[in-house]
């Protein structure tokens, strides 16, 4: 920390400086420029003032400049007006201003809030990473810049003003390209050139997403969320053997979810949500193709919440089929499930078992389920989080998930749930977060909690490694009886606590004031 002292200026055989991330502050010393060796220079995250000094010029070798995360300001373009060989720059989160109608040679990142028109990049043919995101730039994006006149690889002009529309994207060399969160406007490109990774996000893209089966086969992620395409999703069967990120959700397409998905197969991660595709999740053979990749997919992801099954009024309704979880997810490496906020009825399958070998998280919450938690729940060896919230559940709560040592959040309110908290509670030993709240909860608080002393640091089973304390609980609005364990004070990384709209008794024990980090308690009567 300090001052950086004026006497490295006489480094002159320095050729590699690197001080980031420490609290050095006031202005650059004007020396730094004579330090002719120097081919990288890395000042970034510290607390730098004042304006770069003037003369670097005089370093001809530096192609690496990174001032990120400081408090300097000054005309972007008396800075970079002096740079000659830099390939590198990065001047993102300080208060450099001006625009960018300047002569760049070899620049590859600016990121600040400097604003103006891009300038054409014709001149620029060694130019390999363009990273200009988070900016208050606007206008046409240049054709040089998706074409191979300039061999660039990664683009990323994401967070700005651009409009207009994307004809077509030529370049053979371009691999990465984000335009993400601009307003460009018309229909989908009819190439993507060689692109392995295309985000499109948070645009007005309008017309019909078929568009894409004219695409080239390169890609690997392919993001279109959030803009305005329509029409149903197209057969791409084998068309993008290497897809492994597929995101669609929030436009307005329409139609029954296609089949073709399972010919992905090294998918790991789909989000078809908020959009207007109607019918069940297709049913036994279709849905295995939907769902069964491969022997070696790596599906990580299914996300079909919200609006999957139909059209806001006109949604239509179904069991939670049995495919979903039979034998063939023995095969993948599935690690979140996510069907919340549909219609979907009946009971949860004893199938669910199934989904043992590498699940993370389940979340079937806000739908119209109905019966008991399966026993088979308990199978679920390596989940952290389960979300059962707002169904219609009834019955007691099974010890079962008890036995899942991995449980961090546990997800059980507004359902039918009768009878008292199951001892076994008192074994998961990584929970983080319970909510039993709005049920029909009796007896008392399990006696059991008291040898909870993980949840005060300490662990009950020395092969799990802590990874959580117990920060939240609400059991409110149940029937709930007898006096608060005086054990509650010794779960002092509490944060919040609802016991409200219960049956307890007798005092609130002294030991609460031990809870020094709660935020919240609420023991309304």
């Amino acid at each position: 920390m300090g001052r950086l002292v004026p006497a490295l200026g006489f480094m002159y055989t320095l050729q590699y400086l690197d001080l980031s991330g420490n609290l050095f502050y006031r202005p650059i010393p004007a020396r730094m420029n004579d330090l002719w060796g120097l081919n990288y220079l890395n000042l970034s995250s510290n607390n730098f003032t004042g304006v770069f000094p003037s003369g670097i010029r005089n370093l001809q070798q530096l192609y690496v400049l990174d001032l990120h995360s400081n408090q300097l300001r000054g005309d972007i373009q008396d800075l970079s007006s002096e740079l000659r060989n830099v390939e590198f720059l990065d001047l993102s989160y300080n208060m450099f201003y001006g625009s960018l109608s300047m002569d760049l040679h070899n620049i590859s990142s600016l990121a600040n809030t400097i604003n103006g028109q891009l300038p054409s990049f014709g001149s620029l043919p060694n130019l390999h990473v363009l990273r200009l995101g988070n900016n208050q730039l606007f206008g046409l994006i240049p054709e040089e810049l998706l074409e191979s006149l300039i061999h660039l690889k990664e683009l990323d002009l994401s967070g700005n003003g651009f409009s207009g529309p994307i004809h077509v994207i030529n370049s053979t060399t371009l691999s990465i390209l984000n335009l993400s969160s601009n307003v460009l406007s018309s229909s989908l490109p009819s190439s993507v050139g060689g692109c392995h990774k295309v985000d499109l996000s948070r645009n007005v893209l309008t017309g019909d997403i078929s568009v894409m089966q004219s695409w080239e086969a390169t890609l690997d992620i392919l993001d279109l969320s959030s803009n305005e395409l329509s029409g149903s999703i197209p057969n791409l069967t084998s068309q993008f053997p290497s897809l492994t990120t597929h995101n669609i959700k929030n436009n307005s397409l329409e139609g029954i979810l296609p089949p073709v998905l399972g010919n992905f197969q090294r998918l790991s991660a789909v989000d078809l949500s908020l959009n207007k595709l109607d019918g069940p999740i297709p049913p036994s053979n279709d849905l295995k193709k939907v769902l069964v990749l491969a022997d070696d997919a790596v599906l990580a992801e299914i996300n079909l919440a919200l609006r999957f099954f139909g059209r806001p009024n006109l949604q239509k309704q179904g069991r939670v089929p049995h495919i979903l979880l039979r034998y063939e997810f023995d095969k993948l490496y599935l690690a979140e499930l996510s069907v919340r906020q549909n219609k979907l009825n009946g009971a949860l399958p004893n199938s669910i078992g199934n989904l043992s070998n590498s699940l993370r998280k389940l979340s079937v919450s806000k739908n119209q389920l109905i019966g008991t938690i399966p026993k088979e729940i308990g199978s679920l060896r390596n989940l952290t989080v389960l979300s059962l919230v707002g169904n219609n559940l009834n019955g007691n709560i099974p010890s079962t998930p008890g036995k899942i040592k991995s449980l961090q959040r546990l997800f059980l309110g507004s359902n039918n749930f009768h009878g008292s908290i199951p001892n076994e509670i008192c074994l998961l030993s990584n929970m983080g977060e319970l909510y039993v709240e709005h049920n029909k909860l009796s007896g008392s608080i399990p006696s059991c909690i008291e040898n909870l002393k993980r949840f005060a640091g300490g662990s009950l089973d020395p092969n799990i490694r802590p990874s959580r304390v117990l920060e939240i609980v609400d059991l409110s609005w149940n029937q709930i009886s007898g006096s608060i364990s005086r054990v509650i004070g010794s779960f002092q990384s509490l944060t919040s606590l609802n016991l409200s709209r219960n049956s307890f008794s007798g005092p609130i024990p002294n030991t609460m004031g031990k809870l020094i980090t709660l935020d919240f308690f609420h023991f309304k009567a």
